[in-house]
């Protein structure tokens, strides 16, 4: 019985651990100069990509049909009180912005702990992308609260435009792309994101390092992403190991 138990320990050892390169649901708040368990606080150069689109919310249809769809859980909840299934659809609406709002303090966070002397910059998408600045600023004290105040503007909704934002995020001449997405591009398909993004970092001059975000994902996208550019995977959310 005892040699069942331990064969059985090794077992789910071996099934949950993280393949080399990657980094197994790190929950919790990462805390300073750490970005889902990425160490970043001596890093330099850093775009943050960060994916704002509808299906990162958990939301899926048009703009209309989320708005829609918004209203009548909250109409559910309310008329359901404080049953169950009132319960369950008020959860469902309050899980909507989750990954959002996680990977917006996670960003304010990995920022905190930057180095004064670092450049960072952020760049969040959704059907198409959007820098915070023109070009990278030197992490000094008061660019950190500017981008804090930055994140705490942002809203999700719309498609995922990843690989227009990939190419926005190359502009700006990182030595360090971290993206956050659930991985599901719409304009584009993930291996024509994958030869651009070949084109672009021909000489690896960049590390891309990317946050999978979600459950019950095809993961192999954003790992291919990371693995080819030098970078790891945070696999951010329950069976994705």
């Amino acid at each position: 019985m005892r040699g069942t138990c331990l064969a059985l320990v090794g077992l789910a050892w071996l099934f949950a651990a993280p393949a080399a390169g990657q980094v197994a649901n790190p929950y919790g708040a990462s805390g300073e100069g750490k970005f889902y368990g990425l160490e970043v606080a001596d890093m330099t150069g850093v775009v943050f990509v960060l994916d704002l689109s509808g299906s990162m919310a958990g939301q899926t249809g048009s703009a209309t049909e989320r708005t829609v769809a918004g209203k009548a859980e909250r109409g559910i909840g309310k008329l359901l009180g404080g049953g169950r299934a009132g319960n369950l659809a008020q959860k469902k609406l309050a899980e909507r912005r989750k990954r959002v709002e996680e990977a917006k303090r996670e960003v304010a966070g990995a920022i905190k702990g930057m180095s004064d002397e670092a450049t960072f910059n952020l760049l969040y998408f959704e059907s198409q992308p959007h820098l915070w600045k023109t070009e990278m600023l030197t992490a000094t004290p008061e660019a950190k609260k500017d981008a804090r105040d930055f994140l705490d503007d942002l809203e999700e909704g719309g498609g995922t435009g990843m690989k227009r934002a990939l190419e926005l995020a190359f502009e700006q001449e990182p030595r360090v792309i971290i993206l956050v997405s659930d991985g599901e591009p719409t304009d584009a398909s993930p291996q024509d994101i994958l030869d651009e993004v070949a084109r672009l970092n021909a000489d690896h001059a960049v590390t891309i390092h990317t946050v999978i975000v979600g459950d019950d994902l095809d993961t192999s996208f954003m790992k291919r992403l990371a693995e080819q550019n030098g970078g790891q995977t945070v696999l951010r959310g329950s069976g994705l190991i």
